[in-house]
């Protein structure tokens, strides 16, 4: 039975760190590789680009951020009570779910705006006028969009960093 426990824990370690890792890392790659080429697309089409980009990140990064917090409270749990580790897997689990949290309250108006311009410059490049004031704010929200998904990518990354430093330590 102590086999069984010990395989089980080790595979829930394994998964828990590896998808807040992942999480991580796509979330960064995000907002370097993903997004730096949307500034070499015409203005019309980067609000767009960056609305495809958010869609690809939803269906991932949430399911990686519960998938690894649930890992993280798991092995909090099975932790011994004066284990000081447990204290890092619990800020390990609300870390890699804070992406949620992060998400509304500093991204929402910002992921709004360049998803309301995503729809007003279809229209009017259908139309062919694309004012050159939304081809502006569109560069400038998706230089905010970027910096602010690279603050984002950083709370998995320190819920990988605690819970590493609880298993190994």
């Amino acid at each position: 039975m102590a086999t069984e426990t010990s395989l089980v824990l080790s595979l829930v370690r394994a998964v828990g760190l590896t998808s807040s890792a992942i999480a991580t890392g796509g979330l960064l790659a995000t907002s370097h590789i993903g997004v730096s080429p949307i500034f070499d697309a015409p203005p019309a089409l980067r609000a767009k680009q960056l609305h495809h980009v958010y869609d690809l990140g939803v269906r991932i990064g949430p399911p990686l951020a519960v998938l690894s917090a649930f890992c993280y409270c798991y092995l909090a749990i099975k932790s011994p009570h004066t284990s000081s580790s447990r204290g890092f897997l619990w800020a390990a689990a609300a870390l890699a779910l804070d992406i949620a949290p992060y998400t509304g309250l500093f991204m929402a108006k910002t992921n709004k705006r360049i998803f309301a311009l995503d729809e007003e410059l279809h229209d009017e490049g259908q139309e062919g006028e694309v004012t050159k004031a939304k081809e502006d704010e569109v560069g400038i929200l998706v230089k905010r969009w970027k910096w602010l998904n690279f603050g984002r990518g950083t709370l998995p990354l320190v819920a990988t960093i605690c819970g590493l430093y609880a298993i190994l330590f």
